[in-house]
């Protein structure tokens, strides 16, 4: 028999050289097989993702943390520029103790006529107080008198200052809310208490009500900057 492979003749089954073995064809058929390539590995884009959300957070933190610190800081400046003078802030505290000076020293003063008080360069003084029944057609309702106060303005800053009747004054008879009468102020010349005041220069004007005939105290808050709560207090009695 001859080898249709190698074309040597044999006697057998197979031939001498194993070409036609079932070992040698199993071995052709694996080498002649494609080779199978293994699928490239896509990389997760999920995870750069993650890391630039987890960065864009720490960034945000950091932020807000900036800014809760400048806030504290202006806070803390404001506090101690309002502070009454002579005080001061020891390092040593003494558990269960406080700096801070009674209660007393730290409410506002209430002033009297021809009293001035000053914030932060700003001069307001009560100059003197009329009380009246009007006259023609200015005139209170039965059992009311026109009560009107007049004040003076000083910048003693450096920048200009806005003064609004309704909006800088609060008034309270015998701890009653009262506005203002536009009567009572025309009964009295209209000098209204509005404007802007530059640097070193100064307003007066007068405020104007309408309260019981037997009121016994009015009390006027003026509030120097509308960006705080700091409030000057002037008291007057009914003599």
């Amino acid at each position: 028999m001859k080898c249709q492979i190698c074309g040597t003749e044999y006697e057998g089954n197979y031939c001498p050289k194993g070409c036609n073995s079932p070992n040698f064809q199993q071995a052709a058929q694996q080498s002649n097989a494609p080779l199978q390539s293994t699928p490239p590995v896509k990389k997760k884009a999920g995870c750069l993702q993650f890391g630039l959300i987890i960065l864009g957070v720490f960034f945000a933190i950091g932020i807000l943390g900036i800014v809760l610190n400048a806030l504290g800081f202006i806070k803390s400046e404001e506090a101690s520029s309002e502070m009454p003078a002579g005080t001061t802030v020891s390092s040593d505290v003494t558990p269960g103790q406080s700096n801070l000076p009674p209660a007393e020293s730290q409410t506002a003063s209430t002033y009297g006529l021809g009293e001035a008080a000053e914030y932060k360069g700003i001069k307001v003084t009560m100059d003197k107080l009329i009380q009246s029944e009007g006259e023609g057609l200015s005139t209170p309702a039965d059992g009311n008198v026109f009560v009107v106060v007049e004040f003076t303005i000083e910048n003693n800053t450096d920048k200009d200052i806005s003064i609004s009747s309704i909006l800088s004054f609060d008034a309270y008879y015998d701890d009653f809310s009262v506005t203002q009468s536009i009567s009572a102020e025309v009964d009295n010349g209209g000098k209204s208490l509005n404007g802007t005041v530059g640097p070193g220069k100064k307003i007066n004007g007068i405020l104007g009500y309408e309260v019981p005939s037997d009121w016994k105290t009015l009390e006027i808050a003026f509030q120097p900057s509308v960006w705080n709560n700091k409030k000057l207090t002037f008291s007057c009695e009914n003599n």
